[in-house]
């Protein structure tokens, strides 16, 4: 009998086998770059921020810089859709995990101390030559405890808006004008009222339970002099700060240049109001004005707002609340030097260029405050150094985010006079002192 065939076909099936378990080590085992032409496998990088247009564009080049080796992949946090506190949390909940996908994101500049224990300490890897360019206010924000932990994206400082049309109709509008962007004392701003608009609202600030609340209630304080923390503790007891919440109080409520309403008031509905009602000042943030196709009917009213420094006390300078994001590396990143060179590419001159064309966002490059080249082509940006040499910084502690949640809760009750302000003051130190966990 001829047995051939079936030893062929046993032989066969053997070297069938062996091949195929041979293609599944090598495809499994040994690192897929191997098998592509030599070109490098693409390193994704997630990257979590409120992803603007500017964001984007910044994004787009990047990506066609270092095609084929890494690519960033946005994650989109849209401050339409999340609060800034939920998108603190969002991030909180994520980096918790050493497994998240996040490997840049943005902060909130007074969330750096609170990110620290999830952030890439970058001394060994940032260079002082990448960060000389960068504005002091801005690199202040940058480092906790000494350890370079983020990295500056944009800067804002609190700032007045104030209605040109308006004040340019009252007799003496030019010269006031002039005096309002060197910065208006509070007394000269209720004579403007008494004489131009008698009993009438004049000014908004936002005042319901939030950041908002605070950095306006901080910037009253520093404009008395003083700080709401004195050697790294909370005080809130000091006269000068009683005194800045009792100055708010009466603004609403004995004087009447400041509505009732502040005290709902975030910064959208805060805008709004006082377009609509043609009041002639009131607080921001910068960019409002940069935005007119969001406010319908009253687009044409957007664009006569100028900006100045927020008002100050007779004898004292203005202060404005420091504002902005930086860049944190996740400390569990496997990517570091993707990251690192993303990160670089967004302080660069293009990158912050970018920032300034598609997003109006204010930049930390100095050299766009400092450059002739820069200064022609961006004239406004002078006058805006001007207002950060004005800036103040909120406590610089871990765990102030904790403190503003009860500090806001206890401004706005005395805001809406359901407490008297030293009262209110006072049991939120307490609160604070308590670390316990305070629920609203």
């Amino acid at each position: 009998m001829n047995l051939s065939l079936p030893v062929n076909r046993y032989y066969l099936g053997v070297v069938v086998l062996m091949v195929g378990i041979a293609v599944f080590l090598i495809f499994n085992f040994i690192p897929s770059r191997y098998f592509s032409d030599n070109q490098q496998e693409v390193t994704k990088l997630y990257f979590a921020d409120n992803i603007s247009p500017a964001h984007q564009e910044i994004i787009n080049r990047f990506n066609q810089k270092y095609a084929g080796e890494i690519e960033v992949m946005p994650i989109h946090l849209p401050f339409d859709r999340f609060t800034t506190n939920e998108r603190k949390e969002l991030l909180a909940r994520s980096l918790r995990s050493q497994n998240s996908r996040i490997d840049v994101f943005a902060v909130d500049i007074i969330w750096v101390p609170r990110f620290t224990r999830w952030a890439l300490p970058l001394n060994e890897f940032m260079g002082n030559g990448e960060l000389d360019n960068l504005l002091d206010e801005a690199m202040f924000t940058a480092y906790y405890d000494s350890v370079l932990v983020s990295v500056p994206f944009y800067i804002d400082v609190g700032l007045m808006y104030y209605r040109k049309d308006i004040v340019r109709s009252w007799s003496d509008g030019e010269a006031i004008e002039k005096r309002i962007r060197q910065s208006i004392a509070w007394k000269e701003l209720r004579q403007l009222r008494d004489k131009y608009a008698p009993g009438k609202p004049f000014y908004v600030f936002q005042g319901d339970q939030y950041e908002g609340v605070v950095c306006q209630f901080v910037e009253l304080v520093a404009g008395y002099g003083e700080s709401i923390v004195v050697d790294g503790q909370l005080d809130l007891n000091a006269p000068e700060v009683v005194k800045s919440l009792e100055f708010l109080v009466d603004k609403i409520y004995k004087e009447g240049l400041i509505p009732e309403e502040v005290t709902a008031f975030r910064e959208g509905n805060s805008y709004n109001y006082a377009l609509s009602h043609d009041i002639p000042f009131f607080r921001g943030w910068p960019g409002l004005d940069q935005n007119v196709e969001r406010y319908g009917a009253d687009s044409v009213k957007v664009k006569q707002l100028g900006i100045a420094p927020l008002p100050h006390f007779k004898g004292q300078q203005p202060a404005g609340t420091f504002g902005g994001w930086n860049l944190m590396i996740s400390r569990h990143t496997s990517k570091k030097e993707a990251a690192l060179k993303f990160i670089q590419f967004a302080i660069s001159g293009e990158s912050q260029e970018l920032l300034i064309n598609k997003g109006h966002y204010y930049p930390v490059n100095s050299q766009f405050y400092t450059h002739d080249m820069y200064r022609e082509q961006y004239p406004d940006l002078e006058y805006y150094r001007y207002l950060l040499r004005m800036g103040v910084h909120r406590p610089w502690l871990k765990n102030y985010t904790e403190i503003s949640e009860v500090l806001s809760y206890y401004l706005n009750m005395a805001l809406e006079q359901k407490m008297p302000p030293e009262a209110a003051l006072s049991k939120a130190e307490q609160t604070v002192d308590s670390k316990r966990v305070f629920i609203r």
